[in-house]
C-alpha cells in the first residue's frame, strides 16, 4: 500500500481527551490520515468497562463510511477487561459489522510483546487495583508474566492524560526490576510515545506503550513496515 493515500480508524474512549490520535499523529507516515469515533467512558471501573466495547459497532461502522481502511478499538482496559480471548471476540464482532480489518490495542500490545521477545514484563498503569488484577491475570492467562506491576489508582478517566511524564517515570523506575524483559505502559491515555526512546536507555529494556503498539500494529495491517523512530518496536 505505499504511496496510496491511507486512512486509519481508531475507536477511542469519549470525554474529550484526543490523547490517542494526537499522540500517533506526531508519528505516522505522511500520507496517513487517522480517524477517530468516541464512546463515552468517564470511569476506569470494572463494570463500565465491561460495557464499553458493547457499543463499538455503530462507531467501527461510521469509521468505515468516513473511510478507514483499517480499524482499533484503541482502548487497553475496554479489551482485556472480560479475560483472554476477549479482545478477539472483539475483533471478530466488529470485523462483522463493518467489513474491514479491525485490532484492539490489547491485541496489538500483546503482539508487540511477543515480536520484541518480552514474555517477562514489568507493567505500568493509571488503573484501580481491581483493573489491574484483570490485566494481570489477562497477560498470564495469554502466555506472559507480569514480574511487577505499579498503578496510579486513578478512577476518573480524564484524569490520565494530565498525569505528567516525571510521574510516569517515577513509576516505571519503581516497578523495574532486573529479572523483566520489557517494560509495558499500559493504558491509550497515557501520554509516553515521545519518551519511549529515553525510558529503553535508560533502563536497557524494550519500552511498549498502548498508542505504540496501536499505531505499530495498524501500519503492519496496512503493509507498512518504516521506522517511526517510536522505540525499538518499530524496527521490527
Amino acid at each position: 500500500m505505499m504511496g496510496q493515500p491511507l486512512s486509519v480508524g481508531l475507536i477511542c474512549p469519549g470525554g474529550g481527551v484526543k490523547n490517542p490520535e494526537n499522540e500517533m499523529g506526531k508519528y505516522k507516515p505522511d500520507d496517513v490520515t487517522i480517524l477517530a469515533e468516541r464512546i463515552p467512558l468517564a470511569k476506569i471501573d470494572v463494570e463500565v468497562l465491561s460495557r464499553f466495547a458493547d457499543e463499538a459497532d455503530g462507531a467501527a461502522v461510521r469509521l468505515a463510511e468516513r473511510g478507514a481502511q483499517v480499524i482499533a478499538l484503541n482502548c487497553t482496559s475496554g479489551s482485556f477487561i472480560r479475560g483472554a480471548g476477549y479482545d478477539r471476540e472483539i475483533i471478530e464482532r466488529l470485523e462483522r459489522s463493518c467489513g474491514l480489518p479491525v485490532t484492539t490495542t490489547t491485541t496489538a500490545v500483546t503482539e508487540a510483546l511477543t515480536t520484541l521477545g518480552i514474555r517477562k514484563m514489568a507493567m505500568v498503569t493509571p488503573y484501580p487495583d481491581a483493573v489491574n488484577e484483570i490485566e494481570i491475570r489477562f497477560m498470564r492467562d495469554s502466555g506472559y508474566d507480569v514480574l511487577s506491576c505499579k498503578g496510579l489508582g486513578i478512577v476518573q478517566m480524564n484524569l490520565v492524560a494530565q498525569v505528567p511524564f516525571d510521574r510516569i517515570y517515577s513509576t516505571v523506575r519503581d516497578a523495574f526490576t532486573p529479572a523483566c524483559e520489557g517494560i509495558f505502559v499500559s493504558c491509550a491515555g497515557f501520554r509516553v510515545i515521545d519518551y519511549i526512546r529515553g525510558l529503553e536507555s535508560d533502563f536497557g529494556r524494550p519500552v511498549v506503550t498502548s498508542n505504540q503498539a496501536t499505531l505499530w500494529k495498524l501500519m503492519r495491517m496496512m503493509g507498512r513496515t518504516e521506522d517511526l523512530k517510536a522505540g525499538s518496536l518499530f524496527t521490527k
